[in-house]
């Protein structure tokens, strides 16, 4: 039997039947045209030629999730490799899943963006729309990233900031029940990401002895969550009535910021090849209003129609004397910025490239 009878006979690439079927399958006409259109998604800077009605968007997504599926599929095999590697070099065990995580994202985004070519815009903090981002890759520069959190896509976002625009090896402090997802939860303990357990007294010690042990290592990003939970109506009252009782600013586009973590790492990571904090300010809207985000599942079926649009500022982080204060005040900050851009801001184009248009 042959995969393509003028090209490779098929029994010099495997003999079973499982890998046979997966190869006819991968090579049969409807995949081939998967391919092609999943890299023309992949690699267009400049697409104008987005399916719109859903129906088509649908139709176009079902050929790029089955891409999606495999490629997830793959990352039990890059596990097996980075725990044969783990007992010779940590560092290259994380590189491994670093690279698996890159086009992981990029996968992803693929099939989000589909319909959506505004997908994901960015900003400077006075709302400036960025060109292009290419400015922002220095390799040789570690960062770490202070987001807003407000839904599950952040982590898809930031991650792709941290990978694809700045060129680092990105990893997230998460909560420790995360660590035991099956497969998933496996290959991020292996990637080294910092897994807390939400209790101080538990998390300080271990905070502390993780960041030194990243203090000295060039391109690598790490990102975190200073409002501690994903961003909800429920939680933004209760962020109110603290404020209010304790005499705190009154946010009303974010949660008030848990300020140890952020203060602690900032304190650990300075003196080090960490040089810059990158604040990230995400919103999500939809017909020129602030809407809620999608699901994280939902979004690869179903057309996505709004917009991220992303706020990054750099701060070298020697200019932090009072993490404390310096947070609080970032946080009020990207309040009004968030205040300004709802209010002032319809629709606004934007770039579409690769990197702003989530391919």
């Amino acid at each position: 039997m042959y995969l393509n009878r003028k090209l490779v006979p098929f029994r010099t690439l495997c003999g079973t039947r499982p890998l046979r079927c997966i190869c006819n399958a991968l090579c049969s006409p409807t995949f081939l045209c998967s391919w092609f259109f999943t890299g023309y998604l992949f690699f267009s800077p400049e697409n104008s030629c987005m399916p719109q009605s859903t129906a088509c968007i649908v139709l176009c997504k079902i050929p790029l999730l089955l891409v999606l599926l495999i490629y997830t599929c793959l990352l039990v095999v890059f596990e097996g490799v980075a725990v044969a590697l783990l007992p010779f070099s940590r560092p290259l065990s994380e590189k491994l899943l670093h690279i698996y995580s890159v086009y992981f994202v990029r996968l992803f985004l693929a099939v989000v963006r589909v319909g959506n070519k505004r997908l994901i815009l960015f900003y400077t903090p006075d709302g400036k729309l960025i060109d292009s981002t290419k400015k922002y890759r220095k390799t040789s520069k570690s960062y770490l990233i202070e987001s807003n959190h407000i839904c599950a896509l952040d982590t898809i976002i930031t991650g792709y900031i941290g990978r694809d625009i700045l060129g680092t090896n990105t990893k997230f402090m998460s909560k420790n029940q995360v660590k035991y997802f099956p497969v998933i939860g496996w290959a991020l303990n292996l990637a080294g990401y910092l897994f807390i357990r939400r209790s101080w007294k538990e998390d300080v010690k271990k905070i502390s002895e993780w960041c030194s042990k990243i203090k000295h290592r060039e391109h690598q990003s790490f990102v975190i969550y200073s409002e501690g939970t994903r961003f909800s109506e429920r939680r933004k009252l209760e962020s109110v009535r603290y404020s209010m009782e304790y005499g705190k600013p009154v946010l009303k586009n974010l949660l008030y910021p848990r300020v140890k973590g952020f203060k602690l790492c900032a304190e650990s990571l300075s003196s080090s090849v960490f040089a810059t904090v990158l604040h990230v300010t995400i919103v999500y809207t939809r017909g020129g209003k602030r809407a809620h985000p999608p699901g994280f599942f939902s979004s690869l079926l179903v057309p996505v129609k709004g917009t991220f649009s992303v706020f990054i500022e750099f701060s070298p982080i020697s200019d932090i004397k009072d993490p404390e204060t310096y947070l609080i005040r970032k946080y009020v900050e990207k309040d009004k910025t968030i205040a300004r851009f709802i209010s002032s801001r319809s629709n606004p184009e934007g770039i579409c490239r690769r990197s702003s248009c989530g391919s």
